[in-house]
């Protein structure tokens, strides 16, 4: 009877009457819907389109307006031989400018061409931001299946000793053991309670950490599709470093920064270029010397070329800063491919020695569960002592929970491996 009480409580909590299933796909995409990172990071992504737009004004005409006006506080007279001409105590102007840039040395092209970059890089920001977003979902969806595998064990465990306590304590009662036995057995009981306790904690800060992840109450009972213990699947395919580099969004940040620098070296450069702009100013206003107060039209063509000649080798040291962070970047380009190469290298070594291990943790908890029967039955036949039957049921439990840890470590390394070679 107990054995069905505890069955029922370890399915209630497993899944509570107001829980919602969920599949590790369904996790993802509501992780994915919530996250704030990842909102931030398409908010980049808007902020560099509108960056190039507004460098791509450079090419077009520019217009400006101006109005200005004077008022002298003391009148003067405009001297004319023998007599004065009073002048108006208010002189104003308006003027309007339009102006086009027919050669900058190429710097508004560069600028446009360095935005292209900057939305280039947001691109993969968002691409980088996905991928931390889904491996930490994926981490968290198979922590609460393992809190809940651990939670089941637990249960089970404590089954295991209450039947085993009721069997000592009726042969204490029976006069058939001593009481030494039946303090032992006590002892476990007390310890399997306080394991339950543990899981059940485990359970609910993989609970809240869960929901927290998908923008839910993090009190709100979920219930996943999946179980920690359920069939691994196939062995992931090895890729080339070459393959996982050109899937890495963060290389091709660091690969994209090495042209930015270059486009940077080029924008300074082109700073030190003639540069030439054309253009037309109008003017209403009135005259200089203003005696009658009111305005005359007029207009300015120009063209304004700039030639810069000496600047103290001001170019060669700002072109030598650019040069400078240009080789900065390679090395960090470089840095990055040989960390990836680290990443992928470790976590296919983990990942197969975790497919590896399933198996052996497997079969030990086959071997445990029938030591653990054969201990029991010998027990009851008076073989053994009730040590035997206890130290069995400990180790079947330490079998069981290393079946789970593994199982959560190659899922990790799973998740690892992906993350390294871009596939997530």
């Amino acid at each position: 009877m107990r054995k069905i009480i505890i069955t029922l409580v370890m399915l209630l909590t497993a899944f509570p009457a107001d829980a919602q299933t969920v599949t590790r796909e369904q996790y993802r995409e509501r992780v994915l819907g919530y996250s704030q990172q990842l909102a931030i990071s398409r908010e980049h992504v808007t902020s560099a389109e509108a960056a190039i737009k507004a460098a791509q004004v450079g090419f077009k005409p520019k217009v400006d307006a101006a109005a200005d006006f004077n008022y002298m506080v003391k009148r003067i007279n405009l001297e004319l031989g023998t007599y004065g001409i009073p002048m108006k105590h208010e002189t104003w102007g308006l003027n309007a400018t339009a102006a086009q840039n027919v050669y900058a040395g190429g710097a508004v092209r560069k600028q446009v061409e360095a935005a292209r970059i900057g939305a280039e890089q947001a691109g993969y920001g968002v691409m980088q931001t996905e991928d931390n977003v889904i491996y930490a979902a994926e981490l968290s969806y198979w922590s609460m299946a393992t809190a809940i595998a651990y939670r089941d064990a637990a249960y089970r465990y404590l089954s295991i000793i209450e039947d085993t306590y009721e069997i000592v304590n009726n042969r204490f009662e029976d006069g058939l053991i001593s009481r030494n036995d039946l303090l032992m057995v006590q002892t476990r009981l007390q310890e399997a309670r306080l394991r339950v306790s543990d899981a059940e904690t485990g359970y609910t800060q993989a609970l809240i950490a869960m929901n927290t992840l998908m923008g839910m109450p993090v009190d709100k009972p979920v219930a996943i599709a999946d179980s920690i213990n359920t069939a691994l699947p196939p062995l992931p395919e090895i890729l080339s470093l070459e393959e996982a580099l050109e899937a890495r969004p963060d290389y091709m940040i660091a690969k994209s920064n090495v042209r930015l620098g270059e486009q940077q070296l080029k924008l300074t450069r082109s700073r030190y270029l003639p540069s030439l702009a054309v253009g037309f100013t109008g003017q209403y206003a009135t005259k200089s010397i203003n005696i009658d107060g009111k305005g005359v039209g007029n207009g300015i063509a120009f063209a304004q070329l700039r030639v810069p000649i000496f600047n103290w080798n001001e170019r060669k040291h700002k072109s030598a800063i650019d040069k400078s962070a240009i080789r900065i970047s390679e090395e960090e380009l470089s840095a990055a491919a040989d960390e990836i190469a680290r990443q992928m290298n470790d976590a296919y070594t983990r990942m197969t020695a975790s497919y590896n291990d399933i198996e052996t943790a497997r079969g030990s908890v086959e071997v445990a569960q029938q030591s653990l029967s054969l201990n029991t039955f010998s027990y009851n036949e008076g073989l053994l002592t009730i040590l035997d039957v206890l130290s069995a049921q400990l180790s079947w439990l330490s079998a069981y929970n290393n079946l789970i840890a593994t199982n959560y470590n190659c899922r990790q390394a799973i998740a690892d491996y992906m993350l390294a070679t871009g596939r997530l």
